[in-house]
This record gives structure tokens, C-alpha cells and sequence, in this order.
């Protein structure tokens, strides 16, 4: 689910080629010239209309929705800031914390729901970033925004984090300290779901595991470890930030840990570049055909709809919508 145009980076074909059942786009939403910012719907409104679809889904069901709020080039209209901007002078940077915090409200308000209608009772919810939040482009302003005197390379290094959140019934609160990339997700949310993904060839490492090197590669060939950081020919302390002029020992370790880095990324582009997952054929698998797909309006409603599944939110409220359970404070849609 997302509220933003199906087209854009061909998500309408693409998606067949996962195994995605449905892709609700924009085209399925209701839209006017005030639920719409950026890349698509404001969160709240985004939210609020995804009810009736979510609803619907046979349990146990995997969902991904992407919001589009607080993304480049955080705008939001006077009515929706409930913080004041930043002062840097800097409009990315200063709109940042103001999309940042509708974001949460928006997530708040979706969780409420979930807790109203007692979904999140057997749901996992994984929250993540996709990517960095302010680029390369704004130091004078970030260093500003972190009271820093200056902002460089490392500073920009530590800027490529992106947030990693579960929550799910019986998993105790706290924050995981542990060093990993995007390509750790997968991993650990099997883990997490209790999947045995024994045999199954995989780059990441379970971020939950003690055995995970912790070792992030970026895409250039900079790394980020829990001891060191790399950022093009310099390296940094990644606890204090000073740079660091390694003796020969040092050296040694620092390029083992690069070697590493190059080897993951080289072994990453064989299988994308080379299409190796043809050749990739586990005993569990069954080969997804895209033409068996199709995410037009009209035929993803009729089978959403006209056969509602007895595991479905909507069927065990007694055939009723919870779209009374959804409670947001958006202020486009208070009558």
C-alpha cells in the first residue's frame, strides 16, 4: 500500500515479479489537493483510507506500507505542524523535525487502532528507513542543527543511519546497540517470526545473534563498524569521531575488514547484475509467474471483497468495518 502514483519506479510491474497478491496505489485512494504532499498522501490520511483494505486481508498476512511525509523535501502545510521548525535557516533541514514528528503521530494513531480492534495482539510491526534522511548537501545547517562547529565526512557517515523498530506482543522494550545494514533485516525479522531459514543462502546476519560481525557496508566501499569507520582513504574512531592515522598493525586489520566489505558488495551485484536467482531453486519454492497477477482496480477489489475470508478482521467483527476505530486528528478530514 502506498499514496503515491503505481508507476513510479515501475512498482506496477515490478511488484508481480515478488509475488505481491495486491498493490494498492494511489489509484485506489481518494484524493484531493489537500491530502496530497510531496511524493503522495499525507501519513494520517494514508492511513485512514487503508482501513477498509486492511481489514479485509486474510490472517495471517504480510503488508507494507510506505509513507511519504517525512521524506525530501519535508514540506507540510501550516495546519498539520503541531512543532515549531528549526532555525537553521536551512529549509530541508528545518522542515525535517516537523514531517519527523506527523510521522509519529501518524504511526501512533494506526497503532491505536490496531490495539482498539485487537490486530496488533498477533501482528509483528517492523518500522525502518529506507535510506538517509538529510543528505551531503546541508553541513553548514546540520552542524547547526547538532550544535556542532563543523560537519564532515564521518559526520555524514553517521547520518546514513536509519531507524529499525519492532514491536510485537511479548517483546521486551529496550534499544539494540548492535551494528548492522538493510541487508541484516531479512534475518532477523525471520528470526523474530520464528522461520527456520536454514539452508537458504542469504547475505545478512541476524542482528539478534552474537555471532553477527557487525560489519555495514555503503555502496562506495565505505564501512562502518562498532570500533572503526571508513570513509573514502580516511578512517575514523566511530566512538569519538577523531580520525585516526593507522600504524601497520592497525592497517592490516582495517584492510581484512575492507576485503570483506568489497566481497560482499562484488558477491551482491553477481547475483543482481547476473540474474543468478534463476539458478536458485530450493525444494519450498514455487516459482512465481507475474502474468498471474493483476493490479487493476476493478479485479483487486472484486477479490478482496466478493470472497471475504472467514480470518479476515472485517469477517470476525461480525461482518462490520472498524473504520469507527480509527481515530486521527487530521485536520482535512474534521467535518
Amino acid at each position: 500500500m502506498h499514496g503515491g502514483a503505481g508507476s513510479f519506479w515501475n512498482r506496477n510491474n515490478a511488484y508481480k515479479s515478488f509475488g505481491y497478491q495486491y498493490f494498492i496505489p494511489l489509484s485506489f485512494y481518494k484524493n484531493k489537493p489537500s491530502y496530497y504532499i510531496g511524493y503522495g498522501l499525507k501519513d494520517k490520511i494514508f492511513f485512514d483510507q487503508s482501513i477498509k483494505y486492511i481489514e479485509r486481508l486474510p490472517q495471517p498476512f504480510y503488508l507494507k506500507m510506505i509513507t511519504v511525509t517525512n521524506h525530501y523535501p519535508y514540506q507540510l502545510d501550516k495546519k498539520n505542524q503541531t512543532i515549531d521548525k528549526t532555525n537553521t535557516g536551512d529549509e530541508t533541514v528545518d522542515g525535517y523535525v516537523q514531517t519527523a514528528h506527523y510521522l509519529d503521530q501518524a504511526i501512533g494513531e494506526l497503532m491505536r487502532w490496531m490495539k482498539k480492534t485487537g490486530l496488533d495482539k498477533n501482528t509483528l510491526i517492523m518500522l525502518y528507513g529506507d535510506h538517509y534522511g538529510i543528505s551531503g548537501n546541508h553541513h553548514k545547517a546540520s552542524a547547526e542543527l547538532l550544535k556542532k562547529k563543523s560537519f564532515n565526512d564521518f559526520d555524514n557517515l553517521q547520518f546514513q543511519r536509519v531507524p529499525l523498530m519492532f514491536h510485537m506482543k511479548g517483546l521486551k522494550g529496550g534499544i539494540n546497540h548492535t551494528y548492522g545494514g538493510e541487508i541484516d533485516v531479512l534475518p532477523t525479522l525471520l528470526n523474530l517470526l520464528g522461520v527456520n531459514d536454514k539452508g537458504t543462502i542469504q547475505f545478512g546476519y541476524d542482528l539478534l545473534s552474537k555471532h553477527t560481525p557487525q560489519i555495514v557496508a555503503q555502496r562506495n566501499g565505505d564501512f562502518i563498524t562498532p570500533e572503526y569507520s571508513k570513509v573514502g582513504s580516511d578512517y575514523y574512531d566511530t566512538k569519538t569521531g577523531e580520525e585516526i592515522k593507522p600504524d601497520k598493525k592497525l592497517k592490516t586489520k582495517l584492510t581484512s575488514i575492507s576485503n570483506q566489505v568489497t566481497t560482499q558488495l562484488s558477491l551482491s551485484d553477481r547475483v543482481i547484475n547476473g540474474n543468478l536467482l534463476r539458478f536458485y531453486r530450493p525444494k519450498w519454492f514455487t516459482k512465481v509467474k507475474p502474468k498471474d497477477y493483476d493490479y487493476n482496480k476493478a479485479p483487486s477489489l472484486k477479490r478482496l471483497y466478493d470472497d471475504p475470508s472467514k480470518t479476515s478482521l472485517w469477517y470476525k467483527n461480525h461482518k462490520k468495518t472498524t473504520q469507527k476505530d480509527f481515530k486521527t486528528d487530521a485536520p482535512e478530514l474534521k467535518k
